[in-house]
């Protein structure tokens, strides 16, 4: 045997295992080399072996070559944190049954915790909707299907987080096919009201209410109002009400993609080797959206952008016809923030009404070179005269990770993370980073996001699957209450704190 075998044996750390090699007396021999230096090898190169009279043999040179079918791909030495992630994956997969009726039931949970929030009347309405959405979920992953049958009921009363509004809820609707609290919500008039001014984009709680109570009701009214002089709005009100129907009107995913390639493509002119990836309900696979949220990031800007740099590329996308309102305006746009654009672009709305509005004000806050986000509307490339709502944000390199996760959502999904970093690790999980609570010191960097989840001691979860309160999971063990449910106050801190994202 030649030298040159023995010394890369030597200094192997790891190859395939084949069920050729059976034992060391069998690969010692293979090797000629004494069965003592293989021992002495494996505890000095710290070889790692799958059992113990089985080993990782460098050379293939002088042992028969293994076919595909022989390899134990199991035993390929690799990254333990990614073997005990895979595990948990597996073992998530097989809780992870969905059955139908427990779908169909967290379905009708999801649309009334919606009118909670999209049609808010009462002081509790937005933690009625947090609550309902949690139910949904949990409801969602039950390990068993719910039935009208005693023994059934009976567990599932017993879960922690149904409570009994939601347990008659339950059992309304498996008697009845419907619940009647949706109804009431679809016929209110006043909760249809609340509704409609709210889906005017700009317009919030404070002044939906305020508008309701006006006797305003339908979008018709409100442009009647402002035609009639008697309604004034702020310009990014005049906008919501000038794109209504576009910005209501949910799009399909090839026009979000032709919407994010205008801006991939302005980017890649002024920054070029930018990576532009659509975020959201796109990105977590959803047949339809309502807005694009586009992510920017560059490898040369590892700490900070530069101050101007997402102003120009809006800048370059208003040049070529792509703007049609701008919603922000951030250093570095020197075009479409003038009056006279804000009337060329309306459709509905009277010339008096864009000058009585306030100007769209400068934002700074997210535009210190750290991170910048814009908010605008946008010609549809594919439907004529439609305009869509669109985000962009630009991060730093090292950033791009934890705003990856943040705006990818949803929502519940990134509450629930955030609050088992913070109350299992105290920690802070936001989209700039993970930082020691109520600290700027970075606790790590990541290249990508499994490697947040697995600092987290979770199991990660593709975009797809982020759909729950209840989809983060823990690599050992279960979550408990303590670990993730918020009371009324978190979720109204946490609400002030963070953008939603559906």
């Amino acid at each position: 045997m030649g030298v040159s075998v023995v010394e890369e044996f030597r200094q192997a750390t790891h190859i395939v295992i084949s069920r050729y090699i059976t034992s060391l007396g069998q690969v010692s021999k293979k090797l000629n080399v004494d069965e003592n230096e293989l021992k002495r090898h494996i505890e000095l190169r710290k070889v790692k072996c799958v059992l113990p009279d089985w080993i990782a043999v460098a050379s293939g040179q002088r042992l028969a070559t293994p076919s595909r079918k022989d390899i134990w791909p199991g035993f390929i030495l690799r990254d333990p944190k990614k073997r005990r992630r895979e595990a948990s994956e597996r073992n998530v997969k097989q809780k992870q049954r969905k059955f139908s009726k427990n779908l169909e039931i967290a379905a009708v949970f999801k649309q009334l915790s919606g009118l909670h929030q999209s049609c808010p009347l009462l002081p509790m309405d937005s933690w009625k909707a947090y609550c309902f959405r949690v139910v949904s979920g949990r409801i969602m992953n039950l390990d068993f299907e719910i039935a009208d049958d005693s023994d059934i009921l009976e567990k599932l009363r017993a879960i922690k987080g149904i409570g009994s509004g939601s347990f008659d809820k339950i059992t309304e609707y498996l008697s009845t096919g419907t619940l009647s609290r949706i109804q009431e919500f679809q016929t209110d008039p006043r909760r249809v009201a609340m509704k409609n001014m709210m889906d005017i984009w700009g317009v919030g709680r404070v002044k939906a209410s305020e508008l309701v109570h006006r006797g305003f009701s339908t979008i018709e009214e409100v442009r009647r109002g402002i035609q009639q002089k008697e309604l004034f709005l702020d310009r990014n009100q005049l906008v919501g009400v000038d794109c209504y129907e576009d910005i209501v009107e949910e799009m399909a995913r090839d026009e979000v993609d032709a919407l994010g390639g205008l801006v991939k493509e302005s980017v890649e002119l002024l920054y070029p080797g930018a990576q532009v990836t659509i975020m959201g309900s796109y990105r977590r696979g959803k047949n339809t959206c309502g807005d694009v949220d586009v992510h920017i990031t560059h490898g040369s800007f590892v700490k900070k952008i530069p101050v101007k740099a997402l102003g120009k590329i809006v800048d370059l996308l208003w040049q070529n016809g792509h703007v049609a309102f701008h919603l922000t305006l951030l250093s570095g746009m020197t075009t479409g923030n003038k009056l006279e654009d804000y009337m060329r672009s309306g459709k509905s709305m009277p010339r008096d009404a864009w000058k009585w509005s306030k100007a769209v004000q400068h934002s700074y806050a997210r535009s210190n070179e750290k991170s910048a986000s814009y908010m605008g509307v946008f010609n549809s490339p594919l439907k004529k005269g439609k305009r869509r709502r669109i985000d962009i944000k630009f991060y730093p390199y090292r950033e791009r990770i934890f705003a990856s996760l943040y705006f990818t959502g949803n929502g519940y999904f990134n509450r629930s993370m955030r609050l088992w970093a913070h109350r299992r690790f105290g920690f802070s999980l936001n989209d700039h980073g993970l930082f020691l609570r109520g600290t700027s010191d970075r606790v790590m960097e990541a290249s990508k996001e499994s490697d947040v989840f697995d600092k987290l001691q979770l199991v990660y979860k593709k975009p797809h699957e982020r759909d729950c309160f209840d989809a983060v999971e823990p690599v050992n063990g279960t979550l408990s209450s303590s670990d993730i449910e918020m009371t009324e106050a978190e979720l109204l801190s946490d609400e002030r704190q963070n953008e939603w994202v559906d």
